[in-house]
This record gives structure tokens, C-alpha cells and sequence, in this order.
């Protein structure tokens, strides 16, 4: 009979799943369309296209291009335990997304453009890195988050502070969880969460400047 589980263990898996990088994209568009931003008064059908091919190329196709590689033997689980897994899924995945917001940047609001661009380079960074660290790609993911909301807030002039203090606490409760569950270190965290704060928050700025 297998020991319950701990409190703890509980809720460390809760939070690593519910903050996984691979659903923060789904987060970001819910915020650009259905917050006080010149996409909220857009129609429900326009909503429904962005947050449909948000979740197709930011989330399932990455999902997908890591299920290859465990079919083929050379990952060992979906969140690629070991350094030496990352490199080849994470690569693929940064050009896969690179390529959906090529081919759909005519329909992709702004924010969400800089977005996708963001995560594509975060991923990328993060593939590099894998060579030789395991960086943690739940604190690059809480970082950009941050770095996504404070930007986009202050492009658009709405208060974003509330969800920017939420995002804050996320990541900070999300580092305890993948520290809890060992599987990063404090430097790998904080190099991950100061990695996507940086990139996500360059690229937001460039892309939102530009059209702003």
C-alpha cells in the first residue's frame, strides 16, 4: 500500500503543476482580453481565436514536441528531469513557437505578439543553458510572467499592480515548491526567475513600443 502523501507534497505538486511555464501563456491572454485593455470590448469570437491558438502553439504543440522525444526514448518523464534531457526539446519547442507567431502575427493582438516572441526566446536561452546548467524553467516562466504584466499595464495605463503583487507571490510560492521537491537549486531559480524577467520584460517593451 503506497504512504499518503504529505501536506506538503500536496501542495507542491498543485502549485508546479498550476504555475507549469507551459500554461503561464494561457494566463498572459486571459489578462490582455479580459481585463480593462483596448482587446477587452473585442468579440467573443475574437477572444475565443486568440485564446484558442494560444493554447494550440504556446501550449499543446510544445507539450507534443516533448511527448516525441519520450517516444523516443530520449526524455525520460514531461518535466525533463535531468539537464541532459532539456537541450533537444526545448529547442524544437522555441522554434516551433517562433514560427506560430510568424505565421499568425496578422492575427495576433500586439501583447500577445511580444508575448509569444518572449516565451520563444526564454526558451531558447533556456535550451542554451541546458548544455552545461539546469536551469529552472518554472522561474523563468514566473519571471516573464511578472515582467509581461508590469509592461503591458503600464503600456496600456491600467493598475496592474494587484495582479503583478499576485504573479510576485506566485513565483516566490513556486520556488519553494520546486525547491521543496529538489529539484532545483537556489542559484538555478533565481538565475531562471531574473533569465525570463529580463527577456520577457526587453522584448515586451521593443515590441510594444514599436507599435504603441
Amino acid at each position: 500500500m503506497v504512504a499518503p502523501r504529505s501536506f506538503a507534497d500536496v501542495v507542491s505538486w498543485v502549485v508546479t503543476v498550476a504555475f507549469h511555464p507551459l500554461l503561464l501563456p494561457i494566463y498572459c491572454t486571459l489578462l490582455v482580453l479580459y481585463t480593462p485593455t483596448p482587446y477587452a470590448a473585442m468579440p467573443t469570437l475574437f477572444k475565443a481565436f486568440q485564446l484558442g491558438g494560444v493554447c494550440l502553439f504556446e501550449c499543446i504543440v510544445p507539450l507534443a514536441v516533448i511527448g516525441v522525444f519520450i517516444a523516443l526514448g530520449e526524455v525520460s518523464g514531461i518535466d525533463m528531469p535531468t539537464r541532459s534531457e532539456r537541450f533537444r526539446p526545448l529547442l524544437f519547442s522555441s522554434v516551433t513557437i517562433a514560427f506560430s507567431v510568424y505565421a499568425l502575427r496578422q492575427f495576433y493582438p500586439i501583447p500577445i505578439i511580444g508575448m509569444v516572441i518572449g516565451e520563444a526566446a526564454a526558451l531558447f536561452i533556456a535550451a542554451l543553458c541546458s548544455r552545461f546548467w539546469k536551469i529552472s524553467l518554472h522561474a523563468i516562466g514566473a519571471g516573464a510572467f511578472l515582467a509581461y504584466i508590469a509592461v503591458t499595464g503600464t503600456a496600456f495605463g491600467q493598475d496592474f499592480s494587484p495582479f503583478a503583487a499576485l504573479a510576485f507571490v506566485a513565483a516566490g510560492v513556486t520556488a519553494w515548491a520546486r525547491s521543496y521537491e529538489q529539484a532545483h537549486t537556489p542559484a538555478q531559480l533565481l538565475a531562471g526567475y531574473v533569465t525570463g524577467l529580463a527577456v520577457m520584460g526587453l522584448v515586451m517593451c521593443l515590441v510594444l513600443h514599436q507599435a504603441l
